[in-house]
């Protein structure tokens, strides 16, 4: 039971993440009102979870290693970078 608990929090969150990250992609391609807004949530969302992921791990250096396209995703620097997010 607690094993189909935890495979279905993992199945959610990636699902979040999916679906934040194509959200977010999508703002290139779309004009709309709120496209600064759900960018910048969409980036603090990320670069909340890299702070969680990164400190929660024990050996810091190679989790960034590991996880470039994480890294490059809190990166907040324009619509090339959104790509990363889908990574």
């Amino acid at each position: 039971m607690k094993q189909l608990q935890t495979n279905l929090s993992k199945t959610t969150y990636e699902l979040i993440m999916v679906f934040l990250a194509t959200l977010s992609v999508s703002t290139i391609w779309q004009q709309t009102p709120y496209d600064s807004f759900i960018v910048w949530v969409t980036w603090s969302i990320f670069f909340i979870d890299f702070l969680y992921r990164l400190f929660t791990s024990e050996h810091k250096w190679s989790f960034i290693k590991k996880n470039p396209f994480i890294v490059i995703a809190a990166i907040p620097l324009d619509a090339l970078f959104q790509f990363a997010r889908v990574a």
